[in-house]
């Protein structure tokens, strides 16, 4: 291997750093594996070695490696020969592949200036690419480290261009030939390089993170996603089979991030995302008797309205969501949602369940206006209203219904001592959260699984809580339905949401009032079930952490638009004001105390109270001088350390610089004038030999800055430019 300088030991491996980059934003946006990454890794490593050895492959052996891989990723584009490595977009994964092996191919080649160009451009493509494969948190860390090691390499690529075409310069001027490659450059300027490319990055944040919040984008503006980043979730179409919940449950992926803008309802406490509800039952599963859709009306400020107005007695729960890409489009929200902005499209279906636009391969951002209000249960009790005819779909029941669920009901409710619909379904609903367990084993089966669970098995997940429930209460009249959601998810502090994943997917009933005109929720699941989670471990609050930057990222770079916007803006500015008031406020408090201790020390409170002032203020002063004496002489002593005293030293570089300076300026202005020192002479003896006494002062000043550790004042430096001007004055007097 050839011997490298510092400048081009530091090019080459920032400039393989580059490739790496490039491939590192294909990997944390699902581009490419593991497998691949630590095999272009690998690769990287022995073009290293290689470089310039009788290894690396020449420039037409690299052509046809080129040409033969564009030929295969058509053949493979076509035919699908490696599509089973991939469960993405099959295109977007063949090209990264592509990419990567020409990216390797070209690192392992004899390279010239225009091949290490086309280094960058491949690095380029794999980031443009990456943003397209997925916009994740990771893809910006992957973002950050492209630019902060390509603007490192362009900068060392002109510094090494322009240093071999200056000794290319030198040498035909000088009649030798240097060898090409072996550029001199102090290692101190290649130590700054990597800080000038840091600068340079931070330098472009400063300018480009105040335009990206302040320019308005629409909210689908970088919402793309691959096939292979959708969450695949079960239980939210027309038909669902007893079960689909509880295999979402051992799940962990995220579903979405909710923030709960705001709340006017004191007694909300249990959050449940409403996705679908269902309301025939078929004794092993549940599905929709009416499966109409209706479009929304979108009013003129683009909000969806559902309903004309929440309840009187409504008590508004405004939730923004953001919802990762899923297999549905079902859209989530808290009960009794009347109004919806940030969609294009929405429609809602026979029992509420709100439905967007796509097949929700796309993350999407929506506020939700819902009326989280609930008759009191006094009033419900009171409710006696006989159902409507359109109504009696929420008490249909199986013909071979097993004859034992109503006779069970029936009992619970007796036992119970209710006599109105409220209190019947409290009655059920408490029966099952006591005696039955929460289980993630599906063991109930049969013909009948809901009748196996209520009289052998005794335990199951949440569809057979809720589905029991729901069966039971309309063998006694009561109209209810099963609703497949989310439970609220797990409050993340930090970021100010709550992320729901698929493990907190949940079913529960709603019971029908027709006086109230209100379903109403109950959820007879054993509170037990979320304990499963697991506890604040270390790791757990570290995820947290991570967790609130991934929701930063979503919300001020993905999910970012006109109402973000406007959001934080308001934020912006109600802090500025609290702050402007805080400190005006701190303002006042502090002219008022001086005012009263000038009044006293002036003596309005007497000539004691004045005494008493003039001492305190007194002590408080000459303690002030003391601390300050101490601290200096504590700062002498610890500048008197030798380390210290030599890290000080490179602080005072810069003044030994300057002396240095004018001592060459006047060397040079004495060899002008035929005044050279030998190699024999001392500075000292030079300037004496002179006869100028400026020459004396300026060398003495010299050795006492360079030799002698003392600092050059201003006056000293204006002082010592004017005794060169007056040198000069004398020599040209002198010759002439």
């Amino acid at each position: 291997m050839a011997t490298r300088e510092p400048i081009e030991k530091y090019f080459r491996i920032i400039s393989f750093l580059v490739a790496l980059a490039g491939v590192f934003a294909l990997f944390a946006s699902g581009g490419v594996g593991i497998i691949l990454l630590s095999g272009f890794a690998f690769t990287t490593l022995l073009a290293w070695w290689f470089e310039g050895t009788k290894w690396q492959i020449s420039e037409r052996v690299a052509l046809v490696l080129v040409v033969g891989a564009l030929a295969f990723f058509v053949a493979d584009w076509k035919f699908r020969f490696l599509g089973v490595w991939d469960g993405g977009i099959f295109a977007a994964s063949g090209l990264s592949r592509l990419i990567l092996f020409l990216s390797a191919v070209k690192l392992l080649q004899k390279k010239s200036d225009k091949d290490w160009i086309f280094i960058y451009l491949i690095a380029f493509f794999q980031v443009l690419l990456a943003a397209g494969l997925s916009i994740s948190i990771y893809y910006i860390v992957s973002l950050v480290l492209f630019l902060l090691t390509a603007s490192a390499a362009i900068v060392a690529f002109e510094i090494r261009k322009s240093a071999r075409d200056a000794e290319e310069s030198e040498a035909d001027r000088s009649g030798i030939r240097r060898v090409a490659g072996e550029i001199h450059a102090p290692g101190r300027t290649v130590g700054r390089l990597p800080l000038i490319s840091f600068a340079i990055i931070i330098a472009i944040g400063l300018v480009a993170v105040p335009i990206f919040f302040a320019l308005p984008r629409s909210n689908a503006a970088g919402f793309s996603g691959s096939l292979a980043n959708r969450v695949s979730v079960t239980g939210f179409s027309n038909s669902v089979r007893l079960g689909a919940i509880g295999t979402l449950q051992k799940n962990d992926a995220t579903v979405m991030r909710v923030r709960i803008v705001q709340n006017s309802n004191a007694d909300l406490k249990s959050l449940r995302w409403r996705g679908v509800a269902l309301d025939k039952f078929d004794n092993k599963g549940w599905t929709k008797s009416r499966p109409e859709i209706y479009p929304a009306t979108n009013t003129r400020r683009n909000y969806f309205m559902l309903l004309e107005y929440p309840s009187t007695h409504g008590q508004t729960t405004v939730q923004t969501v953001y919802l990762e890409p899923l297999n549905t489009n079902v859209l989530f929200a808290l009960k009794t949602p009347y109004a919806i902005g940030g969609k294009s499209y929405l429609s809602k279906d026979a029992e509420g369940a709100l439905l967007g636009s796509g097949s929700g391969i796309e993350r999407s951002v929506y506020t939700v206006y819902s009326d989280t209000s609930e008759p009191a249960p006094d009033l419900l009790r009171e409710d006696s209203i006989a159902y409507r005819k359109d109504y009696a779909r929420y008490l249909q029941l199986p013909e071979d219904i097993d004859e034992r669920i109503p006779e069970l009901a029936s009992k619970w409710i007796t036992d119970a001592k209710a006599s109105n619909r409220y209190d019947s379904a409290k009655a059920i609903e408490n029966r099952l959260r006591r005696d039955f367990k929460y289980s993630l084993e599906m063991r109930a089966g049969g013909e009948q699984p809901v009748a196996d669970f209520l009289f052998n098995v005794k335990a199951g997940h949440c569809e057979y809580f809720a589905s029991a429930m729901a069966v039971m209460l309309r063998s006694q009249g009561i109209a209810s339905r099963v609703v497949n959601g989310f439970s609220n998810g797990e409050f993340n502090e930090t970021a100010g949401v709550y992320v729901v994943r698929q493990y907190d997917a949940h079913s529960w009933v709603e019971v029908y009032f027709p006086e109230s005109n209100a379903w109403v929720e109950f959820d007879p699941t054993p509170p037990d079930w979320e304990q499963r989670k697991g506890g604040n471990s270390f790791f757990s609050v570290i995820g947290g952490y991570f967790e609130a930057i991934e929701t930063f990222w979503i919300q001020y770079v993905v999910a970012y638009d006109g109402q973000e916007q406007q959001s934080l803006f308001r934020r912006f500015r109600d802090s500025v004001s609290q702050a402007a008031d805080s400190g005006s406020g701190f303002l006042s408090e502090l002219q008022r105390r001086l005012g009263e201790i000038v009044e006293e020390i002036r003596g309005d409170g007497g000539w004691v109270s004045a005494l008493k002032f003039g001492g305190i203020g007194t002590a408080i002063l000459l303690g002030g001088l003391l601390a300050v004496f101490l601290l200096y002489r504590i700062f002498r002593m610890i500048a008197s350390i030798p380390f210290l005293a030599r890290f000080g030293k490179r602080f005072r570089g810069d003044q030994a610089k300057k002396i240095i300076g004018f001592y060459e300026t006047m060397t040079e202005l004495l060899r002008k004038y035929g005044l050279e020192r030998t190699p024999s002479q001392t500075p000292l003896e030079f300037a004496m030999a002179t006869g100028f006494a400026e020459v004396v002062a300026i060398t003495e000043a010299y050795h006492a800055v360079r030799f002698g550790e003392r600092e050059l004042t201003v006056g000293e430096g204006d002082h010592i430019e004017s005794r060169i001007e007056e040198l000069r004055i004398r020599l040209a007097e002198t010759k002439a």
